[in-house]
C-alpha cells in the first residue's frame, strides 16, 4: 500500500462491530473527520479566542466536506497528530510531564496510519519540546535544563514506542527488515504516484 497498515486493521474491527456495510463506513469516516473539527477548534481557541476556534472549526469543516475520498489513511493519522498538538499545547502550560507520554501515543498512532505524517509530526513535535526545554528558565544552569530536554524526549519516545513497536515489531519479524524497508520508505519516496 505504500503507508503503513493501521486503518486496514482499524476499519476490519469497525465492520467486525457495525457491520460490512456503506453506512458503517460513512460513519467511521464522519467520526473520523468530527474529531479534527473538533481539535482544530480546541487547538485553536486555546491559542486566541473561542470566536476564533469556531470560524477555524468552520472552514475545517468546509474543506474536509469537499475533499471525496472516504476512508483515506490520512484523516486518522492528521487526528492523532492534531491530538499530539493538543497534549503539547497543555503540556507547555501546565508543565505536567505525564502529558509528554501521550503525546509520544498520539504521534505512535499517527505513525501506524501513515508513516510520512507520524515522523514530521514526531520531529515537530521533538523541535518544540527542544526549544521549551532550552528556553524555559534560563537562569536554571544548563545542566538541568539539558536533563529536562532528556527527560522530555525520553517520555515522548517511550509513548511512541508503546505503540509503535508491537506493529512495527511483527511486521519486522514476518517479513524482514528489506521488505519492511521497501514498503514503508522507498515506494512512498521514490515511486512515482500516477
Amino acid at each position: 500500500a505504500g503507508y503503513a497498515p493501521a486503518q486496514f486493521y482499524v476499519v476490519a474491527a469497525w465492520f467486525k462491530v457495525f457491520g460490512e456495510t456503506l453506512g458503517a463506513e460513512r460513519l467511521y469516516d464522519l467520526l473520523v473527520r468530527l474529531g479534527i473539527v473538533l481539535l482544530v477548534y480546541v487547538i485553536v481557541s486555546s491559542m486566541a479566542t473561542r470566536n476564533a476556534g469556531i470560524l477555524a472549526g468552520a472552514f475545517t469543516t468546509v474543506r474536509l466536506t469537499l475533499i471525496e475520498y472516504a476512508l483515506y489513511p490520512v484523516y486518522p493519522a492528521m487526528l492523532a497528530c492534531l491530538a499530539a498538538t493538543s497534549l503539547l499545547i497543555t503540556y507547555f502550560r501546565s508543565e505536567d510531564q505525564k502529558r509528554l507520554w501521550l503525546v509520544g501515543v498520539a504521534l505512535g498512532a499517527a505513525g501506524c496510519f501513515r508513516q510520512d505524517l507520524g515522523v514530521y509530526a514526531a520531529i515537530a513535535a521533538a523541535f518544540t519540546v527542544v526549544a521549551f526545554s532550552l528556553l524555559k528558565e534560563r537562569e536554571r544552569p544548563i545542566s538541568a535544563r539539558l536533563l529536562l530536554l532528556i527527560q522530555s524526549l525520553s517520555l515522548v519516545g517511550i509513548g511512541g514506542l508503546i505503540v509503535l513497536g508491537p506493529l512495527y515489531g511483527y511486521f519486522l519479524w514476518n517479513v524482514g527488515p528489506q521488505l519492511l524497508w521497501y514498503n514503508l520508505v522507498s515506494v512512498p519516496l521514490f515511486v512515482s504516484q500516477n
